[in-house]
């Protein structure tokens, strides 16, 4: 039996589905940053809502966001808030 071959096939599976969710969070970030473009500093909850993404995937974009530096956060009144640097 050819295992090598196995191992190959999934390494090129893990491989896509990396790639896969890297282009998601990418195109999530994007909604982000347009939402924050267009409409200033908001809560998440104003983010979610503009960009209806679901929770978990709008914490994923908001890393991508702020490891570029393109981010800040605030905390006010027990709410986050977001706004574009």
């Amino acid at each position: 039996m050819h295992y090598g071959l196995f191992i190959n096939i999934y390494l090129c599976a893990v491989k896509y589905n990396f790639i896969r969710m890297v282009e998601f969070i990418g195109t999530n970030a994007g909604l982000v940053w347009s939402a924050l473009s267009e409409g200033g500093k908001q809560s998440v909850k104003e983010v979610r809502k503009a960009t209806k993404i679901k929770e978990k995937d709008l914490y994923a974009a908001f890393g991508w966001l702020a490891k570029e530096g393109k981010l800040s956060f605030e905390e006010a009144d027990d709410e986050l808030f977001v706004r574009l640097v």
